[in-house]
């Protein structure tokens, strides 16, 4: 299981992948999450985030932390 900080940065790389923004849809994202309902909401929107700021900042050359 991974904890919120691990998934924003597989939220990055996902983006940086060509994924959408679906944490579903990233396989390695969802081989880490817990088989637990609930579980995994702060982890699936963590990974969101991360993948947001990377494309701020890609798309817009925006800082996502001045945002």
């Amino acid at each position: 299981m991974i904890d919120t900080q691990e998934a924003k940065k597989m939220g990055r790389a996902a983006y940086r992948r060509g994924l959408p923004c679906a944490p579903v849809l990233d396989k390695h994202f969802v081989q880490e999450l817990s088989p637990l309902v609930g579980k995994n909401i702060k982890n699936s929107a963590a990974w969101a985030e991360g993948w947001t700021a990377a494309n701020l900042e890609d798309e817009h050359g925006l800082q996502a932390e001045s945002i």
